[in-house]
């Protein structure tokens, strides 16, 4: 028997009404051709031939607009009993293309937009999104009484939303997201009252100062988009909490300067809550949120510690984001029994104290990225049971102590980055000999010491190493010629960790002496960073066969002898640091017959 769980039922039950609304029985439309005898009247036929007059069409998207049955035309949807117009569906079906200045696809406006539309009366669905009409929208959208679905996302709208829209009591989607409009009172949105669906990130409403009260009054919202639109306040409390059925609540990328209200707390039903990238101030709420799955906080200014109780609150939470706020003290053991959760990032904080050892029954946890705190201790082995772990950022913390030789274990890592602590001793023979899928190794102002063991080099799809600023010694592994990731260019942008889960990994890397930090583009670095160590010995030959590599620095070590002409085979290179060292001889004249000579950096 399967159990539904509550948010679960809510959207079966209002999927039910949103078919019945926009999608009637008898239905037939142009794209799917129609074996109905029945043709939509001549002042429907008319007012559609209007439009197409209106709009300049350059890819001939339009080109089925003629003949006598507007209802076999491209887009157009008619009833199958009456022939009356009931959809007009002419979204950009090629919204993203290689140049932004690309508007082939493009429907663009060229005259306005004829009243004469008002006679599709029985229309229920209206899709003109991601095209080009850079006019206001016309008052008159208001007066579709049936219309239960409305996208006008992307297509270049412009001034005010007229509060006409306000009108449209069947309305159960509305999209107005990503165009150049503004909302001066968002009264007229309490009075769509079936309203499921509200999308209007990017939409001007910083002078609409009840666009919460508004919304509270929506008995059956699902689902609202509202970042972007320049929010800078939200109410501290809501009178009579209406949300009852709300699912995604996003304000995220706003100018919200107030403190974290304790009703968002209360929204029993919530799943989604995105608040990132606001001024929120005070410590972190909680309350009985039970079907949340994400809640994003990130780029605040949240306080306090995190509650003690965290792991009970959101016993369904798959992601938590908290990076970049104040928040302090320790990491609490509870935050372990969230047994669903596969991204955590609770970066650039201030919390302290050691890492939890409680990790046993976090199986599906995919990232964790704890860098940039002050958490001391080592790294409990309790990690290694993180069967699923994908991501680990621990890199500028006090960490000390040991690699744990445990972390081998994890066959699923794709990052490490242990960078900026205070761990010591020699670099682990084990390292390269497991852990397949490790991409990026990043170890860099440590204090490890003593030789680089050749193992290190059997990484098969590792792109970055960087064991810059330690103590190492001895030379450089002939080895590396191993390192097989590094012998092609990486042309293809590959899955990142967490990526499913609204998680964008971030590396930062040096090159071309200067520290970048890379994101989307990070599955097409390829590099290799051992400045800054006791290194001696000549480069070894073999570290030329790699041709993808882009960035090679050895700066700051002691190495001798010439550079070999075969440093051309390095047909990728983009930056070659060997400054200070003490190598002799004539620069390579191969350095010339690079794949991209003008992008190398060549420093020595």
């Amino acid at each position: 028997m399967v159990v539904l769980q509550f948010p679960a039922i809510v959207a079966v039950l209002l999927a039910f009404i949103s078919i019945y609304h926009i999608q009637p029985t008898n239905f037939c439309n142009g794209d799917g051709g129609s074996t109905s005898t029945i043709h939509c009247p001549e002042v429907e036929m008319q007012a559609l031939l209007q439009l197409k007059e209106a709009l300049y069409d350059p890819s001939n998207r339009l080109s089925s607009w003629s003949g006598d049955d507007c209802c076999t035309w491209h887009g157009v949807g008619c009833d199958n009993q009456l022939g009356r117009v009931i959809k007009l569906d002419l979204r950009n079906p090629q919204p993203h293309t290689d140049s932004p200045s690309d508007t082939s696809w493009s429907l663009i406006l060229v005259e306005e937009i004829s009243s004469t539309l008002m006679t599709l009366e029985y229309l229920n669905y209206l899709d003109l999104s991601m095209n080009d009409f850079q006019s206001s929208i016309p008052d008159f959208f208001g007066s579709y009484k049936n219309l239960g679905y409305l996208n006008l996302s992307g297509a270049g709208f412009l001034t005010t939303v007229p509060q006409q829209l306000g009108n449209l009591s069947s309305l159960l989607y509305l999209d107005l997201s990503y165009n150049n409009l503004d909302v001066d009172d968002a009264s007229w949105l309490s009075r769509l009252t079936l309203l499921q669906h509200l999308d209007m990130t990017g939409t001007n409403i910083s002078n609409a100062s009840n666009w919460a009260e508004a919304l509270n009054m929506l008995p059956y919202i699902m689902e609202i988009h509202f970042s972007q639109c320049q929010i800078a306040s939200i109410p501290y409390t809501l009178p009579q909490l209406n949300f009852t059925y709300l699912s995604i609540l996003d304000l995220s990328n706003n100018q919200i300067n107030s403190t974290l209200p304790s009703w968002l707390f209360k929204l029993t039903a919530l799943e989604y809550l995105f608040l990132g990238e606001n001024y929120l101030h005070s410590s972190v709420s909680i309350g009985n949120m039970s079907y949340l799955k994400v809640l994003d906080l990130s780029n605040n200014l949240l306080e306090g510690p995190l509650p003690s109780i965290i792991g009970e609150a959101f016993p369904s939470l798959e992601s938590f984001f908290l990076r970049a706020n104040y928040i302090a003290g320790s990491i609490p053991s509870s935050i372990c029994k969230l047994e669903q959760l596969i991204v955590l990032d609770l970066s650039e904080n201030h919390l302290s104290h050691e890492l939890p050892s409680c990790w046993k029954n976090s199986s599906v946890l995919q990232v964790i990225n704890l860098s940039n705190n002050n958490l001391s201790g080592q790294i409990p082995k309790s990690i290694c049971s993180l069967t699923s772990l994908e991501s680990l950022h621990l890199s500028n913390n006090n960490l000390s102590g040991e690699i744990p030789y445990c972390i081998v274990t994890l066959n699923s890592l794709v990052i490490l980055d242990l960078g900026l602590n205070r761990f010591g001793g020699c670099l682990p023979r084990w390292l390269g000999e497991r852990m397949p899928a490790l991409k990026i190794l990043i170890l860099r102002q440590n204090m490890f010491y003593g030789h680089i063991p050749p193992s290190i080099a059997y990484f098969p799809v590792l792109q970055i190493m960087d064991l810059s600023h330690n103590n190492l010694s001895g030379t450089i592994p002939a080895s590396f010629e191993d390192l097989n990731a590094m012998k092609f260019a990486q042309n293809t942008m590959s899955f990142t960790p967490g990526s499913d889960n609204y998680y964008t990994d971030s590396i930062s890397v040096v090159t071309k002496g200067r520290e970048s930090q890379y994101v989307k583009i990070l599955s097409l670095l390829t590099a290799i960073d051992l400045s800054d160590n006791d290194l001696s010995g000549s480069i070894p030959e073999e570290i030329t066969n790699l041709s993808g590599l882009q960035s090679l620095d050895l700066s700051n070590n002691h190495l001798a002898g010439q550079i070999t002409m075969k440093i051309g085979g390095l047909r990728n290179l983009e930056s070659l640091d060997l400054s200070y060292n003490e190598l002799t001889g004539p620069v390579p004249s191969t350095l010339t017959t690079l794949d991209f000579p003008w992008l190398l950096e060549f420093i020595i």
